[in-house]
């Protein structure tokens, strides 16, 4: 469970980064155009000026309506300029509330992760967008009769909402690195796989349970399967199922190792999945084209410094707001 947290957490995180540096970016294009706009303000009014000193009443009037049309551009311009200021200085607030600095937030800090997640209605609808991420393979291998198969997402819905529910409880109590009770999810496993049985075939259920057992190491490979069509689009498929397994088994197999030492929290996390990506490299080294694996290289050094970057807001989306914890 921890590893598909991890992966909704850095994707959440992702969108936020990628929000805010959309809106930088729009601010700084706002302010430009007042700018260039105010210059050719001043450049019309100093041009009509002096033609209308020389009694040019044609090209005064010429002047006059080009001059119109830069002012209401103009204002136009100045008003979305304070709007993207405001949108700015919404994000700063946002972010300084979250901030473990934040003598505010310290007295009563309240975690993104709980702050996203206010009502059921919202965790019941990411729930429902995570069975399509989580179980469209599955589904679409059943080929159940199109009730049937809405039974069985609404007994994942709930499943994966409940999952979230804890997720949002334990952030909110600042538990969540120590992970759910002993025995919980073998608990929730039981209770779905009765719900599911209710649907399912002996048969069916044998197709979900295989592919239950494997369902995190599909999730990853179907993940990388679509980062790398779109960041190294030239390697062939053959190659990017190469890449896609290899990265899989290393990001698995690193999540099931205790930390060496002992770091139970995001910066454990995020060194884990660091070296499970050079581990990757080291492994494909051998295994690709000298072209391939230049490609390949800079694609999983983006995934480190996309998880690297990640680390600060995930620390704030999970509500850790001091150093990450070790074990006793």
């Amino acid at each position: 469970m921890r590893i598909l947290i991890f992966y909704v957490a850095l994707t959440a995180c992702i969108v936020l980064a990628v929000t805010c540096l959309v809106l930088s970016m729009r601010l700084q294009n706002a302010r430009s155009q007042v700018h260039v706009l105010k210059a050719v303000n001043a450049e019309l009014q100093s041009k009509l000026e002096h033609i209308a000193a020389l009694n040019d009443d044609s090209e005064t009037e010429k002047l006059r309506t080009e001059l119109a049309e830069v002012t209401t551009k103009l204002a136009d311009a100045e008003h979305e300029l304070e709007q993207r200021q405001a949108d700015q200085s919404l994000s700063q607030a946002a972010g300084a509330a979250a901030s473990p600095e934040s003598s505010d937030a310290a007295k009563g800090f309240e975690p993104p992760l709980v702050k996203i997640f206010k009502d059921d209605e919202t965790i019941v609808a990411s729930a429902g967008m995570q069975v399509n991420m989580q179980y469209a393979m599955l589904l679409a291998d059943l080929k159940l009769p199109a009730d049937a198969e809405e039974e069985v997402r609404g007994i994942l819905t709930e499943f994966l909402a409940d999952q979230i529910r804890f997720a949002v409880k334990a952030a909110k109590d600042g538990t969540l690195n120590s992970g759910p009770p002993e025995g919980t999810r073998e608990k929730h496993m039981e209770e779905l796989r009765g719900e599911l049985s209710k649907v399912l075939n002996a048969e069916e259920m044998a197709v979900w349970e295989d592919y239950e057992a494997n369902k995190e190491s599909f999730m990853l490979q179907q993940s990388y399967d679509m980062q790398l069509a779109t960041f190294a689009p030239s390697i062939s498929q053959d190659t990017r199922n190469v890449v896609k397994q290899v990265l899989a088994e290393e990001v698995l197999a690193a999540h099931k190792e205790p930390a060496a030492d002992g770091g139970t929290g995001i910066e454990a996390i995020v060194n884990r999945q660091t070296a499970a990506f050079e581990q990757s490299l080291e492994r494909l080294s051998t295994q690709l084209t000298e072209d391939e694996y230049a490609q390949v290289e800079r694609f999983i050094q983006q995934q480190i410094q996309q998880t690297r970057t990640s680390q600060e807001m995930m620390r704030s989306m999970w509500g850790q707001q001091g150093e990450d914890k070790k074990t006793e």
